[in-house]
């Protein structure tokens, strides 16, 4: 399971700094896109991210787009040149349609899961949609972003009926470890590893 590190963690009035430090480490860098509608926080805009993504030379570069109206950010989407787009579903009643428009578009994309989703009545036709699962281990307004355990037996689970599941929110060092060698393919993780990315380096990057 690799890392992907969450750029909205680091220091943004040092954003090329941090950019060069996630794909000189980790070769991979994930975004998030937040509106302050869907979810409480705000992040980057789209042009922003399209800056970001031409400036890394990470091989893999994903975004997690937890907006109110997804449709209206398809083109500028696109225009990332993302490796994976997970889009949040939980608030959408016409998830479904978003998901085929994006992949009729082109778009590499995946749904973003959390536990509210597990309540949608169409949990199951969602998931039949993509292989490509982002699993939310903390509910996305908590800013404590509080691991749940919950969570990490459904990514497992999933990763073990064929989907290729990514988990991001409140992954400490000792979960990532505990996990590296699970059917898991990655982990986002910001606070772990911006917050001291010397220790981050001395404790994922080991080769």
């Amino acid at each position: 399971m690799f890392i992907s590190p969450s750029i909205a963690s680091g220091n943004l009035l040092r954003i090329e700094d941090e950019v060069a430090f996630a794909d000189r480490f980790f070769n991979s860098l994930h975004l998030d896109i937040e509106d302050g509608v869907a979810v409480s926080g705000i992040t980057f805009g789209t042009k922003m991210c399209q800056l970001i993504c031409k400036a890394s030379t990470a091989i893999e570069k994903s975004i997690h787009l937890e907006v109110w109206r997804p449709l209206d950010y398809l083109e500028e989407i696109r225009k990332c040149k993302v490796d994976h787009v997970f889009i949040q579903t939980a608030h959408l009643s016409n998830a479904q349609q978003v998901i085929k428009t994006y992949q009729q578009a082109g778009i590499p994309v995946g749904i973003s899961v959390n536990k509210l989703d597990l309540l949608r009545p169409d949990y199951n036709a969602l998931l039949d949609l993509t292989d490509e699962i982002l699993v939310a281990t903390a509910y996305p307004d908590d800013l404590e972003q509080c691991y749940q355990c919950a969570m990490e037996k459904l990514a497992l689970k999933l990763a073990d009926e064929g989907k290729k599941v990514w988990i991001d929110g409140g992954i400490t060092a000792e979960i990532y470890l505990k996990l590296a060698n699970s059917s898991l393919i990655a982990a986002v993780m910001g606070r772990a590893v911006f917050n001291n990315k010397e220790q981050a380096v001395r404790q994922f990057c080991r080769n």
